[in-house]
């Protein structure tokens, strides 16, 4: 059988948890939503990919975007409209209150965004970093 051009599906990897004090920023509410993210990760997407270039209906190129029906979530690694001090975790942290909280608008979704980003741990970061693949897709 010939798989050269099949579509590669990489599934998620064993679930993880991230528990205990060690992932505790202080902040209920900062813990509240960084134990939900971890959830929905291990829940709801089925794959992260990175992708340059990242459009979707509308040309304008994204940071993210969440895909609910196939349960994919990308990111674009690009710096190109980024200030120096761009994160990507910050994408993924955007695009992860998109699918916590379906219902707001985008605005709001920003605004969840740069909170989370000051008030979460270096620990919790690194924890929701790690589910970020290193690698880039060629398509």
């Amino acid at each position: 059988m010939n798989t050269e051009f099949a579509e590669k599906e990489l599934p998620m990897q064993k679930p993880r948890h991230f528990y205990g004090k060690h992932y505790k920023s202080g902040d209920a509410l900062v813990d509240w939503i960084f134990r939900r993210f971890i959830e929905s990760i291990n829940t709801k997407i089925k794959q992260i990919v990175l992708k340059r270039r990242l459009k979707y209906e509308t040309e304008e190129l994204l940071d993210g975007l969440w895909e609910p029906n196939t349960h994919t979530l990308y990111l674009n690694p690009a710096k190109y409209k980024h200030k120096k001090s761009y994160d990507i975790l910050q994408s993924f942290i955007h695009e992860l209150g998109h699918i916590l909280f379906e219902s707001i608008r985008e605005r709001n979704i920003n605004q969840l965004e740069n909170i989370l980003f000051e008030k979460l741990t270096p620990q919790q970061k690194r924890a929701l970093r790690s589910f970020i693949p290193k690698d880039e897709t060629d398509s």
